[in-house]
């Protein structure tokens, strides 16, 4: 995943973070910080999951 694909991903948990204030930080940071939004807010968390799991099944019957 990108710098730009881990904002992202942090800003649909955490709307008030500023992109620019994001940008700052070394990815490694980024990560981390994006895995802990989506322990603490899992049900964000709830679409791409599905999304995921419709795909693996599509998949699977082709």
């Amino acid at each position: 995943m990108s710098k730009r694909e881990i904002i992202d991903n942090i800003l649909k948990f955490n709307r008030t973070a500023a992109m620019e204030f994001l940008e700052r930080f070394k990815e490694e940071d980024l990560k981390a910080y994006l895995e802990r939004v989506r322990t603490t807010h899992p049900i964000a968390c709830l679409p791409q999951f599905l999304a995921q799991r419709k795909l693996a099944h599509r998949l699977a019957q082709s």
